[in-house]
């Protein structure tokens, strides 16, 4: 079961509030585990209840701006907040505010979380449609956080932008880097093995090398007693011719 941390701080705009409203109820129907902190919402409520681990998934629908993100008038939330305590335990930060992108950036990067940012202005309406649509779809046995994120924005999307975590790539990295290693560990297996035989071969060749050496002395020692046993038969030879 997904747990939800929905901050929707008061905009005094009506027409927000009403939005608002839709989507806390469109949650509340579909039966997940959620918390609303709605009204005068601060810095320090919001870095508590995240704080304390218990949220996969975190939306806000408020106002934003590249400083952070407006909750109570005179508190922002600003990004390296947000990227710190979404650390613990967060899997999913989703910013339904204007041009959110680099508030998204910031977190994505600081807390190794997904992040789900607008990169132009928008409307209320959308912002609550799309947020039903997407924890809907996250609700689907199976289902990934870019899936999800692909079902829920509207067609011809140029609103809204996925950041994906550092931390997906990494974890695949992770498997292949161990069977990397394996195959690594094999291939330093066998070039060892290689390098044995050469060894042996180098071994077999330097005897060979002395079996050649010696075998060209004793050659020379049987020329060297054939030209003197030749010798001393020339001269038995004169010796007799003399007599």
């Amino acid at each position: 079961m997904r747990r939800i941390l929905l901050v929707a701080p008061d905009t005094k705009e009506p027409r927000i509030t009403a939005d608002q409203q839709r989507l806390l109820r469109d949650l509340g129907s579909m039966g997940v585990s959620m918390l609303p902190l709605l009204g005068d919402v601060t810095v320090d409520e919001v870095i508590t209840r995240l704080g304390d681990g218990s949220f996969d998934v975190v939306v806000f629908m408020a106002h934003s701006f590249g400083a952070g993100i407006q909750l109570v008038p005179g508190q922002v939330l600003e990004p390296a907040q947000l990227g710190s305590v979404a650390r613990f335990g967060l899997r999913l930060v989703v910013l339904l505010a204007c041009e959110s992108y680099a508030i998204a950036q910031a977190v994505c990067e600081a807390a190794g979380v997904d992040v789900i940012a607008t990169i132009l202005p928008l409307e209320s309406s959308v912002a609550w449609q799309t947020g039903s649509l997407l924890v809907r779809a996250l609700l689907t046995k199976g289902a990934t956080h870019q899936q999800a994120y692909e079902q829920a924005v509207p067609a011809g999307n140029r609103d809204f932008i996925f950041l994906a975590a550092l931390r997906k790539t990494m974890d695949m990295d992770e498997s292949n880097l161990t069977a990397t290693v394996a195959r690594h560990g094999a291939k330093i297996d066998e070039h060892e093995r290689r390098l044995a035989d050469h060894d042996d071969q180098i071994e077999a060749i330097q005897n060979k090398g002395v079996l050649k050496v010696n075998t060209e002395v004793v050659a020379g020692i049987a020329v060297a007693v054939l030209f003197v046993f030749s010798l001393v038969l020339l001269v038995m030879l004169l010796a007799e011719r003399g007599g």
